[in-house]
């Protein structure tokens, strides 16, 4: 929903933030390919080792997928209005 939806139909560029279910590594890839930018950990492990486990797996995939999420990032800061 989030690509098809909210980035192609309506063209939205900014960054998108959703809550992980799941704390599988696989998960982690999948929240990325959807085009959530920041994502919120339900579970007990730490996002960071598993996107440290997801990149020693497919370290292209993931590094486009991060240099994606993290271009959203900075282009809501660079051009937001208010800081609240």
């Amino acid at each position: 929903l989030i690509r098809a939806l909210v980035r192609q139909e309506w063209g939205f560029e900014g960054l998108v933030s959703t809550r992980q279910p799941d704390t599988s590594d696989k998960n982690v890839l999948d929240i990325l390919k959807a085009g959530s930018n920041l994502f919120f950990d339900a579970g007990t492990g730490r996002v960071s080792d598993r996107l440290k486990t997801a990149y020693r797996n497919d370290p292209t995939v993931t590094s486009g997928l991060l240099r994606e999420a993290v271009h959203r990032i900075c282009f809501t800061l660079a051009n937001r209005m208010y800081i609240y």
